[in-house]
């Protein structure tokens, strides 16, 4: 049965229970699918599996964090009230004595070497974020995507051994994770360049993104309660668990992605066209052209952007964490638990910004650089407002919590604003464009804790000091989001290297239409 679908008066017929539609002028197409269809797509199969990984990656990154809080021995320390906030209520759970006592952990290392432990990773994830990428677009995103999974989880899975070699080994094996990881965010790019259509690609860019998100959600309690179980002393389970689910994705991996639709086995004849009119041309072997990459002035503004909104990102979780525990007084349970709340918002946001950002522009009511820029703003400038209310909230949790709350929903706009830019920008080299950026972005990683410590450096439990804090994230916000309006588009560069072949269209017209 054939299924006829108008667009610009070209009727384009097509064998089967899906339809093409061709747009002779930009060469992009349209695919009709209902919703269940769409979400079962192969395009949308490839997105889920990205995502899976990276929540897979990100979960390792994070579980030693919370794990190694019962790893390490506890000393005797007392807490009284001049280690408590005296300028905010302490909240009921938290007794105005309290002390921790000796405990018999296997680890006895010092706060020195559990903060070098911890950061060793971002260390690694900074100086192999451009190397990776570069490798990764002569492999492909298929191999440089799973290489990083699989060894992030050999590595997580390694750590309760690697652990009884002493902090030296586990700081190394944190930087070969972080190393590993850092083909990550270029491979996912490169792979949604060649599967994302053109007015998809903020949904997929988003699914994939998601998956990182939710690991930061879902890993800490998690861990928190392995942690409690006696088996094999509780810690090493999360580790293993994460170890056995990589087994797990990369066996799934391996069938259900390839590097393009033009190499899929399972992917329908209508949806391969489909993606192909209408995304980048199938090569990963492209040259990159470098000196007009750096003077592109959308690009510039893409990494002033990006890196001004990490710093944001990142920061908003750290200092809300924080500025619960040494200004609010909150007990350890108690913020572990509201901490996650600013990640869950900013997760559902994603996508309902996401899927109206990709409405408007099928609809054709704005440009793809408009839609970018006004996500941009709505995820730089408002988060940024505010940040500069919660600095006079001062012990007033609710307002406190209800401002971070708005700035992390609020930032999920960013997602469909430079997150998925650089796919806008050039499909064919979106992985190093992202790559470049990132390397920038990743900085508050293991400089944003410096930046706190210089602000609070003489009274951690000041309110007025931790202002300061909030109008830097801000600040940076604010920066990011103005250059993007300025100098940022959505639209594709010419340096990209991809030209669409109107012969390409007709021949496929031809082939594939009665």
């Amino acid at each position: 049965m054939t299924y006829p679908v108008t667009y610009d008066s070209d009727e384009i017929l097509i064998k089967g229970k899906k339809a093409v539609v061709l747009n002779k002028n930009s060469g992009y197409g349209f695919f009709a699918e209902t919703g269940c269809s769409r979400l079962r797509s192969t395009r949308f199969c490839v997105a889920y599996m990205c995502s899976w990984g990276l929540f897979l990656a990100f979960s390792s990154r994070i579980i030693l964090s919370v794990a190694i809080v019962d790893m390490v021995t506890k000393r005797m320390e007392t807490e009284n009230q001049d280690t408590i906030n005296k300028n905010c209520p302490v909240p009921s759970q938290f007794n105005s004595s309290t002390a921790i006592y000796d405990s018999e952990e296997p680890f006895d290392w010092s706060i020195r070497d559990q903060g070098k432990i911890l950061g060793a990773f971002f260390y690694g994830f900074f100086f192999s974020q451009l190397p990776a990428a570069i490798l990764g677009a002569k492999l492909g995103g298929k191999i440089s995507f799973a290489i990083s999974i699989v060894g992030t989880g050999a590595c997580t899975a390694a750590v309760p051994l690697v652990s009884f070699l002493g902090p030296d080994a586990l700081i190394i094996l944190r930087f070969l994770m972080g190393v590993l990881q850092g083909s990550l965010n270029s491979a996912s790019r490169q792979l949604m360049g060649l599967w994302a259509p053109e007015f998809e690609r903020s949904l997929l860019s988003t699914i994939t993104q998601a998956g990182g998100y939710l690991g930061n959600v879902i890993a800490p309690p998690v861990v928190g309660y392995l942690c409690t179980i006696d088996l094999i002393d509780g810690w090493p389970l999360a580790f293993i668990l994460l170890g056995v689910l990589t087994i797990i994705w990369f066996a799934v991996w391996i069938f259900a992605v390839t590097d393009s639709p033009d190499s899929h086995p399972n992917i329908s004849t209508e949806e391969r066209y489909f993606i192909q009119l209408s995304s980048a041309s199938m090569s990963n072997n492209r040259p990159i052209p470098w000196n007009a990459m750096m003077r592109s002035k959308p690009l510039l503004a893409l990494l002033v952007a990006q890196f001004c909104s990490n710093w944001m990102n990142l920061g908003i979780m750290l200092v809300f964490s924080q500025y619960l525990a040494h200004v609010l007084n909150y007990s350890i349970s108690a913020n572990g638990l509201i901490s996650a709340m600013p990640w869950l918002c900013s997760f559902v946001s994603m996508f309902i910004f996401s899927e109206i950002s990709d409405s408007i522009r099928k609809r054709s009511l704005y440009s793809t650089t408009t839609v970018r820029k006004a996500n941009q703003a709505i995820g730089s400038i408002l988060p940024c407002v505010f940040l500069v209310l919660a600095g006079f909230a001062d012990c007033n949790d609710v307002l406190i919590l209800t401002c971070f709350l708005l700035a992390m929903t609020f930032y999920g706009a960013v997602f469909s604003g430079y997150s998925c830019n650089s796919l806008d920008l050039s499909p064919n080299h979106a992985g190093i464009i992202y790559a470049i950026c990132n390397t920038l972005a990743v900085t508050p990683g293991f400089l944003l804790s410096f930046v706190v410590e210089y602000f609070t450096r003489d009274n951690i439990h000041s309110p007025m000091l931790w202002r300061q804090v909030f109008y830097f994230l801000g600040g940076l916000g604010l920066i990011g989001g103005l250059v993007f309006i300025a100098w940022g588009s959505g639209e594709k560069q010419d340096w990209d290297g991809y030209e669409a072949i109107p012969d390409k269209i007709e021949d496929e017209k031809r082939k594939h239409c009665i």
